[in-house]
């Protein structure tokens, strides 16, 4: 879950929000918030509270409510400076999904495009690659060997498919790619 910081609710502008009992995320930071967010998403449903005021005296400005759990009487508040509504926490977009390249012709089409019809890429060819997470190092590597399982590709010098799909990523029309073919749900 994301979400956007122009509806994080501050000092500043506690006064858009209209009105209390609204169900959100209270921290004093944006990173307690994103704990607050993600502790919620792995089921700890216990950090998201109703707001039950909201100050004027100070940063600390939001507050929810606390009760004794023994008797449930009202034990006062606890203030916070920031305040997220839940309505305002966006779902993740969930991520592509990919699988390992089987033939050569999958990745030619990739990178050069899917009008190519001339020859596939093959030993004597290169690649522009890196390691994923690794944006300031990339290298030229020469194809010196491809891997066949009956018609499937399943390596390229000496490595599997599955391998630089899960650690490389190459460049195809300025843009950087997985060693893979995305697949559809």
């Amino acid at each position: 879950m994301n979400f956007d910081i122009k509806d994080m609710k501050s000092w500043a502008n506690r006064h858009d929000v209209r009105t209390l009992s609204v169900t959100g995320f209270f921290g004093n930071s944006l990173s307690e918030i994103d704990d607050e967010i993600k502790r919620y998403n792995n089921g700890e449903k216990d950090h998201l509270h109703e707001l039950y005021q909201i100050s004027d005296n100070g940063c600390y400005c939001f507050g929810y409510a606390m009760y004794f759990a023994d008797t449930g009487a009202f034990g006062g508040t606890n203030n916070f400076a920031f305040f997220l509504p839940l309505d305002a926490v966006k779902k993740d977009k969930p991520k592509k999904k990919y699988r390992p390249f089987k033939s050569m012709r999958e990745l030619t089409e990739i990178v050069y495009s899917k009008d190519w019809e001339y020859n596939n890429l093959s030993v004597g060819d290169s690649l522009l690659i890196r390691r994923k997470g690794d944006e300031h190092y990339h290298q030229n590597i020469l194809i010196t060997s491809l891997g066949y399982d009956e018609n499937d590709l399943i390596s390229m010098n000496g490595r599997l498919m599955q391998g630089w799909l899960d650690e490389f990523e190459f460049l195809a029309h300025c843009e950087w790619r997985p060693f893979g073919v995305e697949e559809n749900d």
